[in-house]
């Protein structure tokens, strides 16, 4: 997509947070605040001779980019303490080889913020009635100005008592969420030194678990801010899990169709053991909201080993095809025809005795997890 679509679509996303005086709860898709840098920064150069608050081509309005591009930024960055810290990076972010900006460049920024009606009541100003742009900022953007530390805290508030601040996360919430799930998954895992450094190996792992959440990512977002957040906080939730192992192996998904549709993929909802031939209920979490339960059961091979299950489910937004990949742990019984038997039942009528004079034992056979009642 050109970098000028872009623009239309953070420009509407601007007008529609200003309309409702919430740029908090600013609505934009990290890939438009990229694709549409180039305009942005055409702008605030100057080789874009556009009056700030003039529509242009499409209605577009050029400082409601540069607010658009601002609410982005703050969304995946800390705010900086004060105005000197806060530009060079955000010239960076621009693209620009400068330190601070230029007088006009400050003017122009500054002509955007008291531009609107509604935003004109978050100016402020230091001691000394110099303009404060950090602060006006933060004013205006609000919860979109957290800084990482007190993500983490909420995160891990919502942890401990299984209740998301959402008011006080805000844009944050789903982010918050997601990051939870993400790392109550990946907790189960065993990961290595260089995989918890690499961003594409966890996402490509949380997707082989079944998670696909929305867009920002999780996981991206948290590496933006912090590269070592993450191993910190494994290391933390895994700390937390050893405390209380699973009772089943993990079951791995490959989505062979319809993975554009998915939020989330629950294969198995109970935790419990799974055994050969027993019913598996599991659940399809579509990014619409829209969710559908399925059963599968788990087979193994002659020998033993597990045999992947297909399921399809169909959705209004269409068909989703996904293949299960287990480990059926639970003991496996077989009858005298040499067939598993997922519930086994003792003879009819049972009788309790000593464990000496106990008749038919069921004798394990010497390959792991299969097991024999003797007729």
């Amino acid at each position: 997509m050109e970098p000028w679509r872009h623009a239309v679509n953070l420009h509407r996303a601007v007008e529609a947070a200003l309309e409702a005086k919430d740029l908090a709860h600013l609505q934009v898709r990290r890939e438009d605040v990229e694709g549409a840098t180039p305009v942005v920064r055409d702008f605030w150069t100057g080789r874009w001779p556009a009056h700030p608050l003039a529509r242009s081509r499409d209605g577009v309005v050029p400082g409601y980019l540069l607010l658009g591009f601002l609410g982005g930024y703050f969304f995946y960055r800390d705010l900086p303490e004060n105005d000197l810290a806060f530009w060079p990076e955000f010239l960076r972010a621009l693209g620009l080889d400068q330190s601070q900006p230029t007088p006009g460049q400050r003017d122009k920024l500054w002509k955007v913020l008291e531009g609107h009606p509604w935003t004109r009541t978050f100016l402020r100003f230091h001691a000394d009635e110099k303009r404060d742009f950090v602060g006006t900022l933060k004013a205006l953007f609000g919860a979109r100005t957290l800084r990482l530390k007190e993500i983490l805290d909420y995160l891990r508030l919502y942890r401990d008592e299984a209740k998301l601040q959402e008011e006080a996360l805000r844009p944050y919430a789903s982010l918050v969420r997601g990051l939870k799930e993400a790392l109550d998954l990946l907790a189960e895992e065993t990961l290595d030194a260089p995989e918890l450094e690499d961003l594409e190996a966890l996402a490509a792992r949380l997707e082989a678990l079944g998670f696909y959440p929305e867009e920002p990512h999780p996981l991206r977002f948290l590496f933006h801010r912090s590269p070592k957040a993450f191993s910190e906080l494994y290391a933390e939730w895994r700390g937390e899990k050893r405390a209380k192992p699973l009772r089943h192996p993990q079951i791995r998904v490959d989505v062979l169709q319809g993975k554009a549709l998915l939020e989330r993929v629950l294969p198995q909802i109970r935790r419990e053991v799974l055994v050969e031939g027993a019913w598996v209920y599991g659940q399809v979490r579509l990014k619409s909201g829209l969710f559908q339960g399925f059963r599968w059961k788990p087979r193994l091979d002659a020998e033993g080993n597990p045999i992947p299950e297909e399921v399809a489910l169909e959705f209004p937004e269409g068909r989703v095809v996904l293949c299960l990949h287990h480990r059926a742990w639970g003991v496996r019984f077989l009858d005298e025809r040499g067939e598993a038997c997922p519930e086994w039942r003792p003879p009819a009528p049972s009788r309790s005795a000593p464990w000496w004079a106990r008749e038919r034992p069921c004798v394990t056979s010497s390959r792991a997890g299969v097991g024999r009642w003797n007729a």
